[in-house]
């Protein structure tokens, strides 16, 4: 059993979310009645919004961290917390 475990958990891992959640999805779809073109319309699109969530993040995480060290550097104040605002930390915690 821990062999079977271990498996879908390399599984999980190697996919990563941005695979998973559109498979998710389209299941979850399909359980609630969906027909299944629909349900696989709505799973691409929560891929795809998925990807340009975190692609978004990417870009904003390169330009705020160097502002993010001149203002540690000038006023001396550290956190160890960035906010992202609901979106992005709905992305990342999904």
């Amino acid at each position: 059993m821990d062999a079977v475990m271990e498996t879908v958990k390399m599984i999980v891992d190697t996919l990563g979310a941005t695979v998973l959640l559109p498979i998710f999805i389209f299941i979850f779809a399909l359980i609630l009645g969906t027909k299944p073109g629909k349900a696989f319309r709505a799973a691409v699109t929560i891929g795809v919004a998925f990807v340009g969530i975190n692609l978004v993040i990417g870009l904003m995480w390169g330009s705020l961290s160097n502002v993010s060290h001149a203002i540690i550097e000038s006023t001396g104040i550290t956190r160890n917390v960035v906010d992202v605002g609901w979106p992005a930390a709905a992305a990342v915690a999904f």
